[in-house]
């Protein structure tokens, strides 16, 4: 009766853990959360770091079908950097009336080897 005692509690300690994620992942960027403020310029910036190769890509904002703005990149190695995104009047305008002026919006990042990353971040105005 023990041994399935001990089997129970390892599998209930693991389950709450969650899965084990390596530290070196394969993706060539890292795309973390966060929340970027937009100027009355209809400016943003999303901040990306680049692993181990250089990075150049081109990255999306959108909400539903609706593209807010793009932009080109291209990173260094093993840096971080903030990527100037101009939104579009339409997208400023849906970020300004967004409730609390916050919109979630995602992130998609298509990299020059075709591929495609996403992640949600938050808009502020």
């Amino acid at each position: 009766m023990r041994p399935l005692l001990a089997a129970a509690a390892l599998v209930a300690a693991l389950g709450a853990a969650g899965p084990a994620r390596a530290q070196s992942s394969t993706d060539p960027i890292s795309l973390l959360d966060q929340t970027d403020g937009v100027t009355h310029a209809r400016r943003t910036t999303v901040a990306i770091f680049c692993r181990k190769d250089p990075c150049a890509g081109r990255l999306a904002l959108t909400v539903g079908k609706l593209t807010l703005g793009s932009a080109k990149f291209s990173i260094a190695p093993k840096t971080t950097a903030h990527v100037p995104v101009t939104l579009s009047k339409a997208g400023f305008t849906l970020v300004k009336g967004a409730p609390h002026r916050k919109l979630t919006v995602t992130l998609t990042v298509t990299m020059a080897s075709g591929q495609i990353l996403t992640h949600v971040i938050t808009l502020r105005a």
